[in-house]
């Protein structure tokens, strides 16, 4: 394969705006070799990542969302018609929003042109709530023959993937997330930037969707016992969603005065890199989140709840301290224990560099995406 002749690869997902498999696509797009490949993304919505992924060149197509009596199908048809005018070697999508109107594009698109793409699907889940796994085992019956590979990004969902959702083991590939161990800049400077006033002591920083799973009210209810033990910490809750006006009116009521509540921002991994601690109370869903992996990249120790993917980037009282999920005064003594001693805080931060280093190394993420990519794809010279 020559420079200039790459083949195409898309990337479909419902928006652009900041998450977890948002960020984790405009990894793979902007690094799989350019040698070999060139990347477009299709999104419902623009965000900040289609800015940054169209500054390094990748194209960034708009399909109508998925709305409405007959949306999922006008969604496929535009979908469709990327397809066709673009001949991917390769498709994968992320969110089932996503997954549901493309594999009604392959199944149009092998109708009327007659070819079949090969179709990865990236799972970010190791559990669901209410009738969402119901609803992808139905999806996996019906349409799963499309699919060639699924490509998970922790071991802990292989269970999950096989037992609850009946995926094909022959067709699952594990990929741990990966960052850079790098920092973007000085993540201190631009929380003193971002809080009302300088913080009085030590800064506990928690990044994620403001949603029941995420377990920011258990987080609430441990921060209790943290203002009681080191009164001079502040906690920072990077993020937004549907428990906010809830959750700020729980931290009123507790008189929590050194909470604060940012919202959505594009600083995240910044922030996230100038704690003393960082902090993720989930308690389902959780994976291989990019959050802990930039806390890690700074040098921040960890405290999260040992559950989904958490206990395999977490090593436990050497980068970090792993809590039950649901357990408040276990998680408040574990902050406590970290907030209350820099010097523990400093040690367990510099072991968590080393292990996304050692562990989790960029290049080597870099270079399984590209193998993958590369085994499920139409082989160079075929055409769809």
């Amino acid at each position: 394969m020559t420079e200039s002749n790459p083949r195409t690869a898309v990337f479909v997902l419902p928006a652009l705006q900041l998450g977890g498999a948002e960020r984790h696509v405009v990894l793979l797009a902007q690094h799989l070799d350019p040698r070999r490949w060139r990347s477009r993304v299709v999104t419902f919505r623009d965000g900040p990542y289609g800015d940054e992924l169209r500054s390094s060149g990748i194209p960034v197509d708009l399909v109508p969302e998925p709305a409405g009596a007959g949306g999922v199908l006008r969604t496929a048809a535009a979908i469709r018609g990327h397809l066709h005018r673009h001949r991917p070697a390769v498709v994968s999508a992320q969110h089932f929003a996503a997954d549901l109107p493309v594999r009604m594009a392959l199944l149009q698109h092998r109708a009327m042109a007659g070819g079949r793409v090969p179709y990865v699907v990236w799972k970010h889940t190791y559990g669901h709530i209410g009738h969402r796994g119901a609803r992808e085992r139905a999806l996996e019956k019906a349409l799963g023959g499309l699919v060639n590979g699924y490509a998970a990004v922790c071991y802990t969902q292989v269970t999950y993937l096989r037992d609850q959702l009946e995926l094909p083991t022959g067709k699952m590939e594990v990929v741990q997330n990966s960052l850079p161990a790098t920092t973007p800049g000085d993540g201190r400077a631009a929380l003193r930037a971002a809080l009302p006033a300088e913080p009085p002591g030590p800064v506990a920083v928690v990044v994620g969707a403001l949603r029941a799973d995420k377990g920011h009210r258990d987080l609430l209810e441990a921060w209790r016992d943290v203002a009681r033990h080191v009164p001079e910490a502040s906690l920072v809750i990077v993020g937004d969603g549907p428990e906010r006006a809830e959750l700020e009116a729980l931290t009123r009521e507790a008189g929590l005065d050194q909470v604060h509540f940012l919202g959505a921002r594009v600083d995240a991994p910044l922030l996230a890199a100038g704690a003393d601690v960082f902090v993720l109370a989930s308690y389902n869903i959780e994976c291989f989140p990019y959050a802990v992996l930039e806390a890690m990249a700074g040098g921040v120790p960890v405290v999260a709840t040992a559950t989904g993917g958490l206990a395999e980037m977490v090593d436990h009282g050497v980068t970090g301290l792993l809590v039950p999920p649901r357990a408040p005064r276990a998680l408040g003594r574990a902050l406590v224990e970290v907030l209350g001693s820099p010097s523990r805080a400093s040690e367990l931060g510099a072991g968590g560099r080393r292990r996304l280093v050692e562990a989790f190394p960029f290049d080597r993420w870099v270079s399984e995406v590209n193998e993958i990519y590369d085994a499920w794809s139409v082989p160079p010279g075929r055409r769809t």
